[in-house]
C-alpha cells in the first residue's frame, strides 16, 4: 500500500517537471532529451507498479522485460541531452551508444536478457532468471555511463558559467542514480537470485532525477561539493542517535537482569541520556565548525572568513583603506581578476567613491550603473543581479537587455547592491571566477553577508568623511571670520591712532596762535599801563 502511494507521488512530481520543461523547450532544444528521460522514469515506475499489482506470470515477465527496455530508453535520451548541452556534434561513441540502445530496447523483450521470472515471493518482488546476454547488457549500460562521463569531461572546455554547473549537476545525479539502479535491478539479482531490492531502483532514480531536473530549471544551484558535504554532515548526525538506540536495544536484549522499574536502571538511563546529549551536541558543533566547512567549501571557511572580514573593517574609518580591504578580501577568496566598488550620492549625480580592478574608469560606464539603480527602483527592492539569471528573464523588464549587454561587455557575472537601508547608493561589481563556473547559491549567500557588513562600514566611513569635511569647512569659515575680525580691529586701532595724532596736531596748531595773541595782549596791556 505504502509503495503505491510513494509511486503515485513520484509520478505526479515527474509530470509537473515535464510540464515545466515543455514551457522552456523552445528556448533550449536539449530539454527534449530531459523530457524523454522523465517519461522513461515514469514508465519504469508504472511497470514496477504493474508487476506488484498484476501478479501473474504472463503479465509479469513482460513488465520485467519492459523495465530493461526503459533503462535503454533513459540512457539514449540522456546521451542526446548531454550532447545538445555541450553543443558538440554526435561523435562515434555517442552514435555507438544510441545504436546499441535502439537495439537493446526491442532486444529486452526477448528471453536473451530475462529468460523467466519466479512467482514465489510473498512480497511480490519477482526473482529473475537471466538469459545468456544479461552480462552483455550490463557491459552495455556501464559503457554508456562511461561515454557520458567522457562527453561531459570533453564538453567542459566549451561550456562555462551556469551551463557548465548545470551539466555537472544533472550528470552527476543521473550517473549516481543509474549506478544504483544497475546494482539493485541487475547486478544484485544476477549474483544472489533475489529481487528484494528491485523496488528501490525506480524510487532511487526517480528521486535523483526529480532533484536534478528541478535544480536544472532553477536560476541558481548549490555546488556539488556543498551538497555532498551537507549530505555527509546530516547523515553522520542521523547515524548518531541510531547507533545510540541500537546499542541500547542490544544492551537490553543481552541483559538478563534488566528491570525498567528499578531505581538503578532509571538512573542508568537518565545518566546515559545526559551523556548522549552532551556528546551529540559537542560532535554537532565540532562538525559544523570544522568538518562541514572543509567538506562543503574547501578553500575557505565562511564563518571564519566572515569574522575576520568584520574584524578587519570594523575599526576602519578611512574610506580608501576600507575599500581596499573589501576588494582585496573578496577577490582573494574567489580568485577574481575583475572586481570593483562604486558609490554614488543620493541623486546619482556624483561618484563619492570608486575602487575598480581591471574595469577601467567609472566615467566610461556610469550610465550603465545608473540604469542598474533605476532597475532596482522600478522593482521596488535591491536584489543581486546574476548574468545567467538575467539571460533567462531578459524580457521581463525594459532595462534588462541593456544591463545584460553591459555585463557581457565588461565580463561581469554579478552586481550586488550596497545596503540602501543605511542610505547608500552603490554596488559591488564581480567578474568571472577562476575557473569560469557560475556563482552557486552558497557563494551568493556568503557574498551577500559580506556586502551587508561592508555596507555598514562604508556608511560609517562616508559619514566620517562628511563630518571631517564639515569640520574642515567650519574651521576654514571660523579662520576666515577671525582673520576678518583681526583686520577690522587693526583698522579700528589705526583709525584711533590717526584720530589721536590729528587731535595732537590740531591742539598744537591751536596752542601756537593763542600764545602769540596772549603775548601781544600782555604787551599792549603793559604799554597802556
Amino acid at each position: 500500500m505504502y509503495i503505491f502511494i510513494l509511486y503515485s507521488i513520484l509520478i505526479v512530481l515527474h509530470l509537473y517537471l515535464i510540464f515545466s520543461l515543455i514551457k522552456k523547450v523552445k528556448e533550449n532544444k536539449s530539454l527534449i532529451g530531459l523530457i524523454v528521460l522523465n517519461l522513461s522514469v515514469i514508465l519504469w515506475i508504472a511497470l514496477s507498479w504493474a508487476i506488484m499489482k498484476y501478479y501473474d506470470h504472463d503479465f509479469v515477465i513482460w513488465f520485467v522485460r519492459g523495465t530493461y527496455a526503459v533503462t535503454s530508453l533513459s540512457l539514449v535520451s540522456y546521451v542526446v541531452f548531454v550532447k545538445y548541452n555541450v553543443r558538440k556534434g554526435f561523435d562515434w561513441q555517442s552514435w555507438l551508444t544510441i545504436i546499441l540502445s535502439l537495439i537493446a530496447i526491442p532486444f529486452s523483450f526477448t528471453n536473451y536478457i530475462v529468460k523467466d521470472v519466479v512467482m514465489a515471493e510473498a512480497s511480490k518482488f519477482v526473482p529473475v532468471v537471466f538469459g545468456n546476454f544479461s552480462t552483455v547488457f550490463i557491459i552495455y549500460v556501464v559503457l554508456g555511463i562511461l561515454i557520458l562521463l567522457f562527453s561531459v569531461r570533453k564538453g567542459q572546455k566549451e561550456s562555462k558559467g551556469l551551463e557548465l554547473l548545470r551539466l555537472r549537476y544533472i550528470t552527476t545525479g543521473m550517473i549516481t542514480a543509474g549506478a544504483i539502479a544497475l546494482f539493485t535491478n541487475v547486478i544484485f539479482p544476477l549474483i544472489t537470485g533475489k529481487s528484494s531490492f528491485a523496488a528501490l531502483g525506480p524510487v532511487t532514480i526517480s528521486l535523483v532525477s526529480i532533484i536534478t531536473t528541478y535544480s536544472y530549471l532553477q536560476n541558481r544551484l548549490f555546488s556539488l561539493r556543498f551538497l555532498a558535504g551537507r549530505l555527509l554532515y546530516f547523515a553522520t548526525l542521523t547515524l548518531l542517535p541510531f547507533a545510540f538506540v541500537f546499542s541500547a536495544i542490544i544492551f537490553v536484549i543481552n541483559s538478563s537482569s534488566f528491570d525498567i522499574k528499578s531505581t538503578d536502571m532509571i538512573l542508568l538511563i537518565l545518566t546515559a541520556s545526559v551523556i548522549y546529549v552532551f556528546i551529540y551536541t559537542g560532535i554537532q558543533k565540532w562538525m559544523k565548525a570544522k568538518i562541514f566547512p572543509k567538506l562543503a567549501f574547501g578553500q575557505y571557511n565562511p564563518e571564519e572568513s566572515k569574522e575576520q572580514f568584520i574584524s578587519s573593517i570594523s575599526t576602519k574609518l578611512d574610506i580608501d583603506t576600507l575599500g581596499e580591504e573589501v576588494v582585496t578580501t573578496i577577490s582573494k577568496i574567489f580568485s577574481l581578476k575583475k572586481i570593483g566598488v562604486v558609490i554614488f550620492n543620493r541623486e546619482h549625480s556624483e561618484v563619492l567613491y570608486q575602487d575598480l580592478r581591471d574595469l577601467g574608469q567609472v566615467e566610461s560606464f556610469s550610465t550603465n550603473l545608473i540604469e542598474v539603480a533605476q532597475y532596482w527602483s522600478q522593482i521596488g527592492h535591491s536584489t543581486t543581479l546574476v548574468k545567467d539569471e538575467i539571460e533567462m528573464h531578459v524580457s521581463d523588464n525594459e532595462l534588462l537587455p541593456d544591463i545584460l549587454q553591459f555585463m557581457n561587455k565588461m565580463n561581469l557575472q554579478v552586481i550586488m547592491p550596497l545596503n540602501k537601508e543605511i542610505q547608500l547608493n552603490g554596488m559591488i561589481l564581480l567578474g568571472n571566477k577562476v575557473p569560469d563556473i557560475s556563482y552557486t547559491i552558497e557563494e551568493i549567500q556568503f557574498l551577500e553577508s559580506l556586502v551587508m557588513n561592508a555596507s555598514v562600514a562604508f556608511g560609517r566611513a562616508i559619514l566620517y568623511r562628511e563630518v571631517e569635511s564639515f569640520s574642515e569647512t567650519l574651521q576654514s569659515k571660523v579662520d576666515a571670520q577671525t582673520k576678518e575680525l583681526q583686520i577690522k580691529v587693526e583698522q579700528l586701532q589705526e583709525a584711533r591712532k590717526k584720530e589721536n595724532d590729528m587731535i595732537d596736531i590740531m591742539g598744537h596748531e591751536l596752542r601756537t596762535p593763542a600764545t602769540i595773541v596772549k603775548l601781544n595782549a600782555q604787551l599792549l596791556e603793559k604799554f597802556a599801563g
